[in-house]
């Protein structure tokens, strides 16, 4: 899932300007840009990033491990998508949320 983040301030490292990440090739792809800076890199049961593209847009890059093979793990691409169609409700009704820019999809 990607999501556009507006100026908020938070506190986060950036990891300087990127000639070519892995996530490249994907946000290109989904969402007709590239990364120009890793803005911050989480990990735990998944990854999160935060990038900054060369529109302008900051996004938060959401990667979690396919749940086949995880049988820790609660959420399924169907549960994703409901995830995403009700954050996608609560901003479209000024709810401060992000805006999803994607619902579920395969990376890798």
């Amino acid at each position: 899932m990607a999501h556009s983040t507006h100026s908020r301030s938070t506190s986060c490292a950036s990891f300087g300007p990127v000639t070519e990440t892995p996530l490249d090739g994907f946000v290109h792809q989904h969402l007709g840009a590239k990364v120009v800076r890793v803005l911050f890199s989480h990990a735990s049961v998944g990854r999160t990033h935060g990038l900054l593209l060369d529109d302008g847009q900051k996004v938060v890059l959401k990667l979690r491990p396919s749940v086949h093979g995880h049988g820790g793990l609660s959420f399924d691409r169907d549960s994703l998508q409901q995830v995403v169609r009700i954050q996608r409700y609560l901003h479209e009704r000024g709810y401060p949320a992000p805006k999803p820019l994607l619902g579920p999809r395969p990376y890798g």
